[in-house]
């Protein structure tokens, strides 16, 4: 985080979602020094879910892209708006609490729950079309 080396200052949300990841200490740190973070700093302080070396990162990219793939499409939508909504409210207002209500309501109504469902029964990897 180097906004202080190029004179300019983050916004009040993309500073409060460094301070909501990593702590008020440790995001005046990153921000009042703006010294470089390695790799190891950058994984203790949660601002990446892994490190790995360059010659990896693509396995390793498609390694995640193939779990998620093989997971339940409404789900992952979902779940990624909903996400998306708490982040840019912190909280959700009416309008946005119905839109994630219906989005869970309609995985809850899919054909990919009854799929996923009968193939955790059945021991078995689900087949999820997104309906």
């Amino acid at each position: 985080m180097t906004p202080a080396r190029l004179g300019i200052i983050y916004r009040p949300a993309g500073l409060m979602r460094f301070v909501d990841v990593i702590g008020l200490p440790a995001a005046k740190e990153l921000f009042y020094t703006a010294r470089k973070v390695s790799a190891r700093r950058a994984v203790d302080l949660r601002l990446v879910n892994r490190a790995c070396p360059p010659e990896e990162l693509e396995q390793v990219t498609y390694e995640m892209a193939r779990e998620i793939v093989d997971n339940a499409p409404l789900s992952i939508r979902g779940t990624k708006r909903i996400l998306s909504m708490c982040m840019e409210f912190r909280g959700l207002p009416e309008e946005e609490a119905k839109e994630a209500e219906d989005l869970i309501r309609h995985c809850m109504e899919s054909k990919d729950l009854i799929e996923g469902k009968k193939a955790f029964l059945e021991k078995r990897k689900p087949k999820f079309q997104g309906k």
